[in-house]
């Protein structure tokens, strides 16, 4: 069981600031931790209460990525949290355990390896429940919302996989097509060739078959893109994240940030790399417009600026997905036609 005092202790802790000069931990984030603590002890998990404390924590875990050690610890809280709402188990005592070494880790910032030789014992006693360090894997992303839009907080990689980390360039893509190529030379793509294909991809937009996004996920619409330049919700300013130059946007009201590496891009008719570190271009899932059907919708920024762009689709570029939710018809796709028009 955790007790009082141990809760007191890391909430005194987190309330301080960490070695990167931030907060550890928002009021917010306290209380839904606070929340989920007490629903483990008595039994209640499925409440909504602590439904809404554990999309809280999922929605917030991407500003932590300065505090990698302390985000570790809030993934793993996350992930147990969410395969016990799954088995619905009403036995919480040796889970109980577990998150009491998770609070203690996080409090005097322990490596997650000593913390789960500690309880290796109990975690495969509570409902074979194990958690370790690669539970966030390559196909997995918890994501961030910014202005109502769910972003993955990491680049596509290889076909059906996220980079490593937020600052990770991934691979480039040509549009509407599900082959990467490498952000760096030799140049090299995701089947292993090196010969490049500087023909237009086809299609008005960009194909589900032909979408490298991992299980879950989507690429953007222009709309969406748009919604990250509503300077009234969202903050967006050039910076450097852990030695990586790239653009921030930071949703108003809940803190939220997304990152976008400046990663440059591959060119149309010899592949070479250009404007790495300088400039970011990240394809968006449709046209720049009705009337030019070889010009592509780029979201495009520099030190400078951040605005929409085209670009010919045999520009390799970054991806960066957003959630795969279900949208009422037309909806979206409305909104996103009649911002496509007021560029005809």
């Amino acid at each position: 069981m955790i007790l009082t005092s141990d809760l007191q202790k890391w909430q005194a802790a987190t309330n301080g600031i960490n070695e990167s000069g931030q907060k550890d931990l928002t009021g917010e984030e306290w209380s839904a931790l606070v929340t989920l603590n007490e629903s483990l002890q008595n039994g209640n998990l499925a409440s909504n209460e602590s439904r809404r404390a554990l999309v809280l924590l999922k929605d917030n875990l991407n500003r932590h990525n300065n505090n990698r050690i302390l985000q570790a610890h809030l993934r793993n809280f996350i992930v147990l949290c969410d395969r016990n709402f799954k088995t619905k188990k009403e036995n919480n005592k040796n889970l109980i355990l577990i998150i009491a070494a998770l609070v203690i880790g996080c409090l005097i910032y322990s490596n997650w390896d000593t913390v789960k030789e500690t309880i290796g014992i109990k975690m495969k006693e509570a409902d074979n429940t194990h958690v370790d360090n690669k539970t966030i894997d390559a196909t997995t992303d918890f994501g961030v919302v910014i202005n109502g839009v769910k972003w993955a907080t990491r680049n596509v990689d290889k076909p059906g996989t996220f980079a490593a980390t937020p600052e990770n360039v991934g691979m480039f893509y040509q549009w509407n097509r599900k082959i990467g190529w490498s952000a760096t030379d030799p140049m090299i793509n995701s089947n292993g060739d090196t010969t490049w294909g500087n023909s237009n991809p086809t299609s008005t937009v960009w194909e589900t078959a032909n979408d490298p996004s991992p299980e879950g996920w989507r690429l953007p619409t222009t709309y969406e893109f748009n919604k990250l330049l509503d300077t009234a919700k969202v903050i967006n300013e050039w910076t450097t994240q852990n030695g990586v130059n790239g653009r921030k946007f930071t949703d108003k009201a809940n803190e939220n940030f997304l990152f976008l590496p400046a990663n440059g891009f591959r060119g149309d008719l010899k592949g070479e790399v250009g404007d790495a570190g300088s400039l970011g271009a990240y394809w968006g899932a449709n046209r720049y417009n009705f009337s030019n059907r070889y010009l592509m919708y780029e979201f495009h920024f520099t030190k400078d600026y951040a605005a929409h762009y085209s670009e010919y689709p045999n520009y390799a570029l970054s991806l960066r997905s957003v959630a795969n939710v279900a949208v009422v018809k037309g909806s979206i796709e409305k909104r996103n036609v009649a911002f496509i028009q007021q560029y005809e």
